[in-house]
């Protein structure tokens, strides 16, 4: 059980730094984005349009990144408690979140290169046709889909790890 604690605790207190790089990186993006949007006639379309991905994937970084701040605590004290008490119990209903987990990446996966894709797309299609406000949408969806794709490569590395660490028991 000790190396099981062990995992555990190294699991969850990473989640929890990396949350805090969700926050951090979504109130920067907030505060850049709401900034060029407040004055926006000082900024070239390119600018402009850079500011509406950082704001709406910003706020997905803020939301998710406290959620997983704010339970992380609780969660682990919780699963401390059951692994202690009903070690298999744990090992099923853990084992099973974490399968939902890791799924779960998959998903993101997708998602975070499809906004690669579409920003990619968009910079090519808007810089080739002067368009600076769609080459700004596009390079700002390349900067959070590739941030989002590389902080989920790590949660997702973890994850497996932990997920190992489970099967093991």
């Amino acid at each position: 059980m000790g190396l099981m604690l062990d995992q555990m605790l190294v699991y969850f207190a990473a989640e929890k730094a990396e949350s805090l790089l969700f926050m951090g990186f979504g109130m920067t993006a907030l505060l850049l984005g709401l900034g060029v949007l407040a004055v926006r006639e000082r900024f070239s379309p390119f600018l402009q349009g850079l500011a509406y991905p950082l704001l709406a994937v910003a706020m997905i970084q803020v939301a998710v990144g406290a959620n997983i701040y704010l339970r992380t605590d609780d969660q682990l004290a919780a699963l401390q408690v059951q692994l202690e008490q009903a070690p298999d119990l744990f090992k099923t209903e853990e084992t099973a979140r974490m399968r939902v987990v890791n799924r779960n990446f998959d998903f993101y996966k997708r998602l975070e290169i499809g906004l690669l894709l579409i920003g990619v797309a968009c910079a090519a299609f808007g810089a080739a046709r002067d368009r600076g406000l769609l080459a700004g949408v596009g390079a700002g969806l390349v900067m959070q889909g590739g941030l989002m794709l590389a902080l989920d490569f790590f949660a997702e590395a973890r994850a497996d790890l932990y997920t190992a660490a489970l099967l093991a028991l």
